[in-house]
């Protein structure tokens, strides 16, 4: 190989692009179009979304690289024709290939200086957040890649034309050409009669630079992904030197049809390379959470398939995994689709023969389709689509069943927003369990079982948090009638306010010998208010309803039961709490309490977790209307706050936030509430542990005994933590709503430890951690403190002037009643006269009043939006000089030495003179 040669003309090339300022010019272009789409200045999409990551940029990297590549290469073979000096080259002393590969290192070396100046949007990222490096990392990587294959692809548009224009053109259609398969997906609703197309539409799909681009997004360096671009460089070389060898060919018929057979040759090569790749499942997560690697809980678990007994025989049979995945999905759920095939050929690989995986692509109406539904109940399911604008639906199988033995586990359909190794290991370390810990639900107020309900004449579905902890667990009915039975592993209990006296007795005497359980109590149930334990047993009767409800037992005494368990419950209060880290639901009402760790913005912020097994590593939970938990003083019981909220918080009482109505109890308007702070944390979440005194006498055991065995228990103040919708949210994995919370993930670590069982509760907590921007979170908390302090002054201002004006008008009607000079009936006229005339002008200072208070909470609110919309601008204009200063810097560096070193060179007598 002719190194120096090499050598001398990538230096040339790359020299030649910067000591022009054209150069110069594509570079700032590439740079600023960068930075605006990773910070979206227009639309603030990337304030809105709150998170220090380039995913923005990555969306529209690629349409950069058409515009900017083939400017890069246009200059390569186009402008060396045009100059007449393509000849010149190819008289150097090396072979066709050779100044094929030194032309590709020039150019990438260009667009590796122009990437590197797209760093600029890293340190914004730095300066505004805690960026994940190790997924900038793999971002960059992506770029790499994507970069030089499109520079070998634009690099064969150069040298198939002769001008600058038609250079670029060409070059961009050739770079865009890859990227058609992903924007133009085929075959993602065919029949069973059409597989084939079918299976040739996936084979397109997977052709996509943009497929495999999307990895590295996640942090994920997968060495199929890697071949993939490598071998489309090398094909896009390739494809160079023959173009450029053609002027050797002495037939000219036949050394096209070989050239093309050498790359057809090349191209299947390639791709058996790549699958070759993606069976071997080789790839490295270089993110920090490592969210697509096996983790050591989930290998401990394919660890345990391997214990022996003591006679050296298996202790557990080998666990079946069937999968059904149909071959195409929507691109909603590609990503579930892909991660649940690669995560399970990882499980296949790593249990060895414990661990057995079948996976069937599947198309609707075949014979795999109809064997997975007669034999597992294994149905397609119908997910919405977006297709060209159009709304429609397609239905799409992401089955599995679990066996080993006789033990079965099935998941009809894998949702988006589920954790695929968490829920892949879980699903095989319970059904290889002989025998599970039994969770016990007390029926109370609440049922959570469903059913058919006589009052309403409806069945009702279990409620979601029985399905989940089902995968796990032997959930049983629990009924409070009879004394509740200590083989009961763990005991829920929900809404212990609506139960009557004596069941309230028997949850004591199963804590009394050691039970364990989870309070889940609610001063506002948002599900039915008349649950809430300031209503009478049995809520409200419908007026239109002929039949009566039968009457209930009274509730029993919720206080006294929580004074046992060392709590104190104030069951009227209604917890709020100004913060919320979501700018597009800033409309919630504050009672939506978001419980987060310790804001970065603030350093005397605590967090709102405690160090503890349920609620360490969790990065966001949401309480809806919850209550008010405090210790009660017993120092024979360990209490600990497990959830808490900031400062800036407090509590409405019962009486504050509704009203009685002809239809019952119905919530009041949260508009004409007052929300003043006292600087306090409220705590909302506890564990318990410790030992109970005993409630009565019984036979030896005197009343105030302390028990000889520990209790614990976890006590929530919100049942709406566990609700159906909370838990639709986590399942569906909703795009549009931009929130990923830990609530499932909070009750479910709670029962494991409660249950004594930390199997799962570290690969539970695993998710993608919410890097925030807290500089901006900052700027924003102080404006809305600002705005908060003045839209009370306003309120504390508007009650003054009210109070005033109601003043004048009781010591106007105190006037008259004072006057002896007249008789009752003329005294009675005129306080009528008075309460109309003064009335009237009450009432409308009273509007006058109110439209001012509203005037200046306006006021405030736009101050407080201008003043982040600054910050935002001025950001983003710090961004974009960031990213041009360095470039302008270089070019003026350059192009003053090229000019210097022009003057030091040229011939004296050629110089112009003044």
């Amino acid at each position: 190989m002719h190194v120096q040669t090499m050598t001398a003309i990538v230096r040339r090339d790359f020299l030649s692009f910067f000591v022009s300022l054209k150069g110069y010019v594509f570079v700032v272009a590439f740079v600023v179009l960068s930075v605006v789409a990773a910070f979206r200045p227009n639309s603030g999409e990337f304030f809105t979304n709150n998170q220090a990551t380039l995913d923005l940029l990555h969306e529209w990297f690629p349409a950069l690289l058409v515009f900017f590549v083939p400017a890069i290469t246009m200059t390569a073979w186009a402008q060396e024709r045009s100059r007449g000096t393509d000849q010149l080259l190819l008289t150097l002393p090396a072979h066709d290939y050779e100044i094929v590969i030194a032309k590709f290192l020039a150019c990438l070396g260009v667009y590796a200086v122009a990437l590197l100046f797209t760093l600029s949007n890293v340190l914004v990222l730095a300066y505004l957040g805690s960026p994940d490096l190790g997924l900038i990392f793999a971002n960059y990587v992506g770029y790499l890649l994507l970069g030089s294959a499109s520079i070998a692809l634009a690099l064969l548009g150069s040298c198939l034309t002769q001008g600058l224009t038609t250079s670029w053109l060409v070059g961009a259609v050739f770079v865009a050409v890859p990227f058609l398969p992903y924007l133009l997906p085929v075959a993602t609703d065919l029949s069973a009669t059409e597989s084939l197309a079918s299976r040739l539409g996936g084979v397109w799909n997977e052709m996509s630079t943009l497929k495999r681009f999307e990895a590295s997004n996640n942090g994920v360096v997968a060495l199929a992904d890697v071949l993939y671009f490598l071998t489309l460089t090398i094909g896009g070389l390739y494809a160079n030197a023959y173009v450029l060898g053609k002027r050797h060919w002495t037939i000219d018929k036949a050394a096209p049809a070989h050239g093309g057979i050498r790359l057809a040759c090349v191209g299947v090569s390639a791709m058996c390379l790549v699958v070759l790749a993606e069976g071997a499942a080789a790839r490295a997560d270089i993110s920090a959470e490592k969210l697509l690697s096996v983790r050591p809980e989930a290998q401990a678990v394919i660890q345990r398939l391997f214990d022996k007994g003591d006679d050296g025989k298996l202790k557990v049979p080998p666990v079946l995994v069937q999968a059904w995945l149909s071959p195409q999905v929507p691109e909603d759920y590609q990503e579930v689709r892909d991660g649940l095939e690669k995560m399970l050929r990882e499980f296949d690989a790593r249990g060895g023969d414990q661990i057995r995986v079948a996976i069937y692509d599947t198309e609707l109406y075949s014979e795999e389709a109809q064997r997975a539904e007669k034999a597992f109940g294994i149905k397609p399911r119908r997910v919405a689509v977006t297709r060209r604008s159009a709304n429609t639906s397609d239905e799409v199988f992401l089955g599995m069943v679990f066996t080993c033995g006789p033990r079965e586990l099935k998941i009809p359909f894998f949702d988006r927003g589920l954790p695929i190794q968490y829920e892949l290991t879980r699903a095989i370390g319970a059904v290889a369990q002989f025998e599970r810990n039994k969770v016990g639900v007390l029926k109370s107020g609440v049922d959570l079982f469903g059913g058919f309900d006589f009052q309403t004449m409806q069945s009702k579905q279990d409620w979601q948090v029985l399905e989940d902890l089902r995968k796990q667990y032997d959930v049983q009915k629990v009924e409070g009638t009879a004394a509740i039975s200590t083989e009961i592993d763990v005991l829920v209990v929900p809404l212990p306010s609506s139960l009557p006296q004596e069941e309230m007795d028997r949850v004591l005497d199963y804590l009394y010998a050691g039970g364990r359980a989870l309070f889940l109590c609610d001063p506002f149930p948002n599900f039915n208010l008349d649950l809430a334990p300031l209503r009478p047993s049995g809520g409200s009767q419908n007026p239109f309803q002929q039949q009566r409800k039968p009457p209930s037992k009274p509730k029993g005494n919720v206080e006294s039961f929580m004074a046992a368990l060392g709590l104190r419950w104030h069951k009227d209060r209604v917890v709020w709490d100004a913060y919320n880290p979501h700018l597009q639901w800033r409309e919630l009402p504050q009672e939506f309490v978001f419980v987060a760790p310790p804001d970065p913005a603030d350093k005397e912020a605590a967090s709102g977790f405690a160090d503890h097994p349920i609620t360490s590593g969790l990065q966001e939970l949401l309480l809806l209307h919850g209550g008010e938990l405090a210790d009660a003083g017993d120092d024979q019981i360990k209490v600990t706050p497990l959830l808490q909220t900031r400062t800036l918080s407090g509590f409405h009482t019962w009486g504050d936030m509704v009203q009685e109505t002809f239809m019952g109890v119905q919530p009041k308007d949260p508009r004409g509430l007052s929300y003043k702070s006292k600087g306090e944390r409220r705590t909302m979440a506890v564990t318990l542990e410790g030992k109970l005194a005993a409630r009565a006498d019984k036979g030896q055991v005197k009343k105030g005994a302390r028990s000889t065995d520990e209790f614990k228990a976890v006590v929530v103040a919100d049942m709406d933590v566990a609700s159906n919708f909370l838990y639709d949210l986590r399942r569906q994995g909703r795009s549009d709503v931009n929130i990923e919370l830990d609530n499932v993930t909070f009750v479910a670590n709670a029962i494991d430890w409660l249950a004594g069982d930390d199997t799962y509760i570290a690969l539970r907590k695993l998710r993608p951690k919410h890097r925030t921007l807290e500089k901006f979170e900052e700027v924003r908390k102080a404006a809305e403190a600002e705005q908060s302090k003045v839209a009370e002054e306003a309120k504390d201002d508007a009650k003054k002037k009210l109070e005033e004006a109601q003043k004048r008008l009781d010591e106007v009607v105190e006037g008259i009643e004072k006057r002896e000079n007249l008789d009752r009936l003329t005294k009675e006229q005129l306080v009528y006269a008075a309460r109309e005339r003064e009335q009237r002008r009450l009432d409308a200072q009273k509007e006058r009043i109110e439209d001012e208070k509203a005037s200046l909470i306006r006021l405030s609110q736009t101050e407080a939006l201008a003043k982040t919309r600054r910050v935002q601008t001025a950001t983003l204009w710090s961004a974009i000089g960031w990213a041009v200063v360095p470039v302008l810097l270089l070019g003026s560096l350059v192009l003053w030495r090229k000019a210097s070193l022009e003057g030091t060179t040229m011939d004296p007598a050629r110089r112009r003179t003044s």
